[in-house]
């Protein structure tokens, strides 16, 4: 599993997230899901995905595109992230997951 401690996002922004996998992991026929929520105050996050998106799979390599309207409402602070992948069985694995900090754009608020 790919774990990325903490990414920074400023709210409303585009930006393709990209996911690099070994070269022995096998992604043939895969799909992905990449879900965020939002951490509350005692460290818990749910009970639903505040933002769910899918990702596309080329080689060794899943990238999720989020476009701004994606975060633009979404309250600043803490999130948690995953990614899974699903087989044609429709069985998912988490493959990758980490914290993402929403903050505020200073300059045109």
């Amino acid at each position: 599993m790919i774990r990325n401690i903490a990414t920074q996002l400023v709210r409303g922004t585009a930006v393709t997230l990209r996911y690099d996998f070994p070269a022995d992991d096998d992604l043939n026929g895969l799909t992905a899901r990449w879900a965020l929520a939002r951490i509350r105050s005692d460290d818990r996050f749910g009970p639903a995905a505040d933002l769910e998106k899918a990702g596309v799979i080329v080689a060794q390599s899943c990238s999720v595109s989020l476009i701004g309207a994606d975060t633009a409402n979404l309250a600043l602070g803490a999130y948690q992230y995953e990614l899974e992948l699903v087989d044609g069985a429709g069985e998912g694995a988490v493959a990758a997951q980490g914290r993402l900090i929403l903050t505020a754009e200073i300059v045109n608020t």
